[in-house]
């Protein structure tokens, strides 16, 4: 019987309490303006790659072998993957850059470096690559315009490569590109909205990097509380760039060969991998150590404390965007791609498509959640 009453008090104590704050909540709802709005009310649903599917449909294809997955990434420059390595220093330097034209991808020379060491690293890179593949990265500062007076001559795609792509910076380097450089072909980024793709694109970027954050080893998101997830950004990205004729690259987010598949569908021309490949044979020898008799590798991200200090280290009032990490030597890169390569034509497969044109007409997606 104490039980009871004890419950009975408990349950009436809370009706009483929640009968208080709904009073209280409807009396400061009759004083708001009608013009307030409720920002959580206003918010937008945005969707990670996880969180979607694509319904399988009735299939053809004999083979997944069958399976064209080439992109024409730029006017002169088409992939047989649809894979390019994202210009990180643990993770593309000559020998990525070299392999990964060979296998018919892309990889594009980070800029955190000297100039000396960079160009040096360019010129190994012409003697296996043609000019209209040979990339590299450039930030947004002044101080950058050395890099791109001594890599331009030898390169044929410069990536304007900053955290912040939707900034006036950005936009002023993608003119001062295109005025000087005009044989360059412009990958810029990095944006999430369809509002910094169509600055860009009409900045003159001829590729939009989408998006921010989301990488693995990028924590851009909790540490400035911005961003829009992954499939989301890349869709409304690509919808600006195609009112200019421009491609997109989908980077950050990309967790498995369903998340490249995904992206595509969605619009991406290409997938852009850092995590995937960390550690893997085709990164620099630096990125690599032993440690109690076990090889490991470092992989960053390139806002973190580990990359700034290649810069001269974090400046007073910032803090680190991205983290570093120790992680088990992979294996062959070449096997990696290889089987990426293959979860796009069997997810290609499994929606009647033999090509990526064909995959972004048939896809249907489904919510997982």
């Amino acid at each position: 019987m104490l039980v009871k009453f004890v419950s009975l008090l408990v349950v009436v104590d809370t009706k009483v309490l929640l009968d208080f704050n709904v009073r209280n909540y409807l009396l400061k709802r009759r004083t708001m303006k009608m013009n307030d709005k409720n920002p959580i009310e206003q918010a937008q649903i945005g969707y990670h790659y996880d969180d979607l599917l694509i319904r399988p449909i009735r299939s053809s294809i004999n083979s997944r072998s069958d399976v064209d997955i080439s992109t024409t990434l730029l006017p002169n420059v088409t992939l047989k993957i649809p894979i390019i390595a994202a210009p990180m220093s643990s993770i593309c330097e000559t020998k990525m850059c070299i392999r990964m034209y060979q296998m018919g991808a892309l990889g594009i020379l980070h800029r955190f470096a000297s100039v000396e060491y960079l160009l040096s690293c360019m010129k190994e890179i012409r003697k296996e690559v043609p000019q209209t593949h040979a990339a590299f990265a450039v930030g947004i500062k002044p101080e950058d315009h050395t890099l791109l007076e001594k890599l331009a001559p030898l390169a044929g795609i410069v990536c304007v490569d900053t955290n912040i792509g939707h900034h006036d910076k950005t936009i002023k380097t993608i003119k001062y590109i295109r005025d000087n450089y005009p044989h360059l072909q412009i990958i810029a980024g990095n944006v999430s909205t369809y509002e910094g793709s169509y600055d860009l694109c009409q900045a003159g970027a001829d590729c939009i990097r989408a998006t921010n954050g989301g990488g693995s080893a990028c924590i851009t998101w909790n540490v400035t509380g911005t961003g829009v997830p992954p499939a989301t950004a890349l869709w409304e990205c690509c919808q600006a760039a195609k009112e200019f004729g421009k491609t997109v690259i989908a980077d950050g987010g990309l967790k498995d060969a369903g998340s490249m598949v995904k992206a595509i569908a969605l619009g991406a021309d290409a997938c852009m991998i850092g995590g995937l490949i960390a550690g893997s044979s085709w990164c620099p020898e630096s990125a690599f150590y032993e440690e109690n008799d076990l090889f490991k590798a470092r992989y960053y991200g390139m806002a973190s404390e580990e990359a700034q200090r290649l810069r001269g280290g974090l400046k007073p009032g910032t803090a680190a965007e991205g983290v570093s990490k120790s992680i088990p030597v992979k294996g062959k890169t070449r096997r990696i791609i290889e089987r990426l390569a293959g979860g796009i034509r069997s997810g290609c497969s499994f929606c009647n498509a033999r090509n990526l044109a064909e995959l972004r007409k048939n896809a249907r997606f489904v919510r997982r959640k």
